[in-house]
């Protein structure tokens, strides 16, 4: 059995589809996948560590509003999408399971003209614009909110919540205390605004970090493209990450269910993935 994730461009849409491919793989432990979707150091690095082989596509973003950009990414789509006919000709899966977002609209589509079974899972209460074109030529769509399953056809949706990894509530805080020198008489707060950063709430929190590390230790996730900017104005204030308290990362991964376990506070604005897991 040979299955196709399709995706990509945020965690949100990346590691949902492990976690399904794991799921499949307890059950069937002889299934094959294929990640085809965007191009990106994320995607590359957990497909790879999962022995999940990848292949690139061409993709561009849908957006609701007028934008020049739009001209662009429309062509982009195209040439996706006869990306994604020839993968799925060379690979020719069993199934295609898509997170939804952009990176999956090429690929739901060539899918659908060679009749290749498509199940596609929708994370938040409210569907987004590209799977509620998708949904159109899925043929089961799960759903992680009962308030979304009124939006999809009542013949082809099914609840499913989101697929989490199974031992995301099994962290170890005593492990990420000694990993981050960090102390058990001292509260500690995390702050992320999910894969890809919030740079608003990374540059308010700089900006109270001097306040905050008096009472508080502070694990900041600031995304990869804001990294360099929050360590250099953390560096303008006099704090030096790694020490005072305060531990800055562009993402973290395998140790996301330690740094959850010894939290006593969560700050985020972040997607629907990772909202489950703090809930979890």
């Amino acid at each position: 059995m040979k299955i196709v994730l399709a995706g990509g461009g945020t965690g949100g849409h990346i590691v949902p589809l492990i976690n399904v491919a794991n799921k499949i793989r307890e059950k069937y432990p002889q299934a094959e996948f294929v990640f085809i979707g965007s191009k990106g150091k994320m995607e590359e690095e957990f497909m790879s560590r999962e022995g999940i082989p990848t292949e690139n596509i061409s993709v561009g973003k849908m957006r609701r509003y007028f934008a020049f950009a739009n001209i662009i990414d429309f062509f982009k789509v195209i040439a996706g999408f006869f990306h994604a006919l020839w993968y799925l000709l060379v690979h020719m899966p069993d199934a295609i399971f898509s997170k939804g977002g952009y990176a999956s609209f090429p690929v739901v589509l060539a899918g659908w003209l060679y009749r290749i079974p498509i199940m596609i899972h929708e994370s938040d209460s409210v569907p987004g614009v590209t799977n509620s074109i998708l949904s159109k030529f899925a043929t089961r769509i799960a759903v992680s909110y009962p308030s979304a399953e009124q939006e999809f056809p009542a013949s082809q949706v099914v609840l499913t919540g989101n697929p989490l990894r199974p031992d995301i509530n099994q962290g170890n805080a005593a492990k990420i205390r000694e990993k981050l020198s960090l102390l058990e008489s001292k509260k500690t707060i995390f702050v992320t605004g999910g894969s890809q950063g919030s740079r608003t709430i990374n540059i308010k929190i700089v900006n109270i970090l001097p306040q905050l590390l008096h009472q508080y230790q502070v694990i900041h996730q600031t995304g990869e493209k804001n990294f360099e900017e929050v360590k250099h104005k953390a560096g303008e204030l006099g704090i030096k990450p790694g020490r005072e308290g305060y531990h800055i990362f562009p993402f973290i991964s395998e140790d996301l269910k330690d740094v959850f376990a010894v939290a006593d506070l969560v700050i985020t604005r972040a997607g629907a993935n990772s909202i489950s897991e703090v809930a979890a």
